[in-house]
């Protein structure tokens, strides 16, 4: 149980961090978008960060039902 323990917290850290490189790509997204530039690549790169962050959730979620199990 003590290995699910630190897999929840390594998984609550991970989504921290996803979720902060969401905010920023985000940011830099609005700053090309005030400057009129293309924004395709960046929006392709943010959508790949949101991916990964609810493949993090869901990995998150199987780690707590084995610790309910």
């Amino acid at each position: 149980m003590a290995d699910e323990r630190a897999h929840l917290a390594q998984a609550d850290r991970q989504i921290a961090k996803a979720r902060e490189r969401i905010r920023r790509q985000q940011g830099l997204i609005d700053a090309l978008l005030v400057e009129g530039r293309d924004v395709a690549e960046a929006e392709n790169f943010l959508a790949i960060l949101t991916g990964t962050l609810h493949v993090l959730e869901r990995h998150r979620l199987l780690i707590l039902a084995r610790l309910e199990a």
